[in-house]
């Protein structure tokens, strides 16, 4: 099953597109396999969960503005770093991550070893599973069965047992004998 997520790769402001073709370049196809999507930067409105490629050092300021833009239409979402083993990355996604921390946000680090690491792009992939994010599109849940995430027990907060009781009674007929 293909997981659905946006990745936005994490370069220095100056020398991004440069860092982008030669560091980046080579994890992408994976994460595409995965079910990622590219991202920019520029519009990080989808409700769907988000990864942030780090792609070296000294680009903590534009992971946190990233994060800022993405709270305003994620709000308290959990901050999903990937490090790999050049160029600084993962000091910075440590060093971001500790930051994030003290500012009340949560958030992880996947470590890529290298672009061929089977065992890091399926801990992504478990990574971004987990942070799915059900909304009901149509105040319905009706919505659950049409966008399923899969066989997982889902917690949804709020106070949604009426709407919930309401569906099952629906859902669910007596069995004739």
């Amino acid at each position: 099953m293909s997981v659905r997520f946006g990745f936005v790769p994490v370069v220095p402001r100056l020398v991004g597109a440069h860092q982008e073709a030669s560091v980046v370049a080579p994890y992408v196809p994976r994460l595409e396999a995965l079910g990622g999507e590219r991202w920019s930067g520029e519009d990080l409105s989808a409700p769907v969960p988000v990864i942030y490629l780090m792609a070296t050092g000294g680009t903590e300021r534009v992971l946190l503005d990233l994060r800022e833009r993405r709270a305003a239409h994620v709000p308290g979402e959990s901050v999903l770093l990937v490090a790999h083993p050049g160029n600084n990355s993962l000091p910075a996604a440590l060093e971001v991550l500790a930051r994030l921390q003290q500012d009340g946000v949560g958030g992880r680090v996947c470590y890529l070893r290298g672009p061929d690491d089977v065992d890091g792009y399926d801990a992504i992939a478990a990574a971004v599973r987990t942070q799915a994010d059900v909304r009901l599109t149509s105040g319905s849940v009706h919505d659950l069965l049409t966008a399923p995430l899969g066989n997982h027990i889902v917690l949804v907060r709020g106070h949604h047992e009426r709407a919930l009781r309401s569906y099952w009674e629906l859902a669910v007929a007596p069995l004739a004998r």
